[in-house]
């Protein structure tokens, strides 16, 4: 394995560590009709050495050979935040999305009650805009601060669509896109 394969598989580890259920983690289970709400927020970052610096503003992105990291979204109430990859998606299969707020401390700040959207949108012949293939809502989310979210990838370019459907602004302190299952052509 060469370092950067070694280095990508830590950091997926990483950043999917979170998707364990509810139940597996310290405190109060969550009751089973609550389960699809976001009432805990996730554990603190264990591992100091892996943490990312800051970017002052999102538009800045961190590229890697599999990631891009995006800092300090905000979206307003009713608007929508594109994000667009830098990453050629061509021989991937799926991209995994992870959201990050530090606002997001309790149900009633949760990324689930915000009425937060994740569109992905792709780049495909013929078309004059980005076209939109799936989406996925926070709710789906089970902690308050944190989620991911993976799709399916359906061009070469990728945007992910960030919709607000709540009445208040979202505050995203991190989003990471990452491009994932490299596929391989055998005959």
């Amino acid at each position: 394995m060469t370092t950067t394969t070694i280095g990508t598989a830590i950091l997926l580890t990483w950043c999917f560590a979170g998707l364990s259920l509810a139940d597996d983690r310290p405190g109060t289970p969550l009751a089973p009709e609550a389960a699809s709400v976001a009432t805990e927020k996730s554990a603190g970052r264990s591992d100091p050495a892996v943490i990312l610096p800051g970017k002052p503003v999102a538009s800045a992105a961190v590229t890697t050979t599999s990631s891009e990291v995006f800092q300090n979204v905000v979206i307003a109430a009713g608007q929508t935040y594109p994000i667009l990859s830098t990453m050629d998606y061509s021989s991937a299969d799926t991209v995994a999305v992870t959201v990050e707020c530090t606002l997001c401390t309790t149900t009633a700040t949760s990324l689930a009650s915000s009425g937060l959207i994740l569109q992905a949108g792709w780049t495909v012949p013929n078309a004059v805009s980005y076209v939109v293939a799936e989406n996925k809502a926070a709710t789906a989310f089970l902690y308050t601060d944190v989620g991911s979210a993976l799709f399916n990838v359906y061009g070469t370019q990728f945007k992910l669509i960030l919709q607000n459907k709540g009445t208040a602004s979202i505050a995203i302190q991190q989003v990471t896109l990452f491009r994932r299952g490299q596929s391989t052509v055998s005959n």
